[in-house]
This record gives structure tokens, C-alpha cells and sequence, in this order.
């Protein structure tokens, strides 16, 4: 590829980074605010429809969660930015660029789902009936049921 346009497409890239970047910081909180409400009117509903108190200590975690998510969405998004540009200045068109960023950040994303099983049967029988799924049967097949769930939304 052309030096030139390579490096008009690295500053386009760069200038679109910093314009989301800087939008980020400026709406952070309220985004992770409305994130968190949501979160917590879910609960709520979750609540009324099952007739199940969610404890306090469990929103808590929720509350915790959204933070991580976020968090792990920056990140995501820098690499996948930094990836870009990267491939850019190495002469990769723009479109190979973005689809190897984008696979390598949906294998890490896919590896998460590993985690799931540190999840006590409790967490998982709820998270379960918040995608309307059924939550009986023992926490191997919970598990399997919400990875199922998982990667079909993929």
C-alpha cells in the first residue's frame, strides 16, 4: 500500500480513537450510572416476576460486575484500536485490519466462558432465569445450558 495513504488512514484511525476516546471520558460515569440502573431495575423485575429477594449483597456483586465489564470493554476496545493501526503501518488493508482484531478479541472473549464455572449454582440457576432458560438439573448441566446460551448469542 501506498506510504501516503497508509499514513492518512493511521491518522483518520487515530483521529476517530481519540475522538471516542475523549468522548468516553467525558460521559463514562453517566454511561456506567445508566448501565447500573438498568442492572438494578432488572434485578427489580427479576424480583417481582419469580417472587425471589435477591439480596443486597448480590446487587452488590451486580454493581461490581458492570464495573469489570466496562473496564474489560476499554481494554478490549484500546487493543483492538492499537492492533489496527498497527497492521495499518505494516501495509494491511483496512478491512484485514479490523477482522483480525476482531477475531482475536472474540477468541479472548470466548475463553471467558471458561470462567463460568467458578460460578456457584445459585448465580448460575439466576443468571438462567434472567435469559428465560430452565434452572433445574445439576450445576454441570446448568453450566452447559448457559454456555449453550452464551455462544448462541454470539
Amino acid at each position: 500500500m501506498d506510504p501516503v495513504v497508509t499514513n492518512a488512514l493511521c491518522t483518520v484511525v487515530g483521529a476517530v480513537i481519540g475522538y471516542a476516546a475523549n468522548w468516553w471520558q467525558n460521559n463514562r460515569k453517566n454511561v456506567i450510572a445508566k448501565v447500573a440502573t438498568e442492572a438494578g431495575d432488572l434485578v427489580d423485575d427479576l424480583e417481582e416476576l419469580t417472587g425471589v429477594d435477591i439480596p443486597d449483597s448480590l446487587e452488590d456483586q451486580i454493581d461490581e460486575v458492570v464495573e469489570d465489564v466496562v473496564s474489560e470493554l476499554e481494554d478490549t476496545i484500546s487493543d483492538a484500536a492499537e492492533d489496527v493501526q498497527d497492521a495499518l503501518r505494516e501495509g494491511e488493508s483496512l478491512s484485514d485490519a479490523l477482522h483480525a482484531s476482531l477475531s482475536d478479541e472474540i477468541a479472548a472473549l470466548k475463553g471467558r466462558i471458561d470462567e463460568l464455572d467458578s460460578l456457584t449454582v445459585d448465580d448460575l440457576k439466576i443468571a438462567l432465569k434472567t435469559l428465560d432458560l430452565s434452572a433445574s438439573g445439576n450445576k454441570g448441566e446448568l453450566l452447559e445450558r448457559l454456555t449453550t446460551a452464551l455462544e448462541a448469542l454470539e
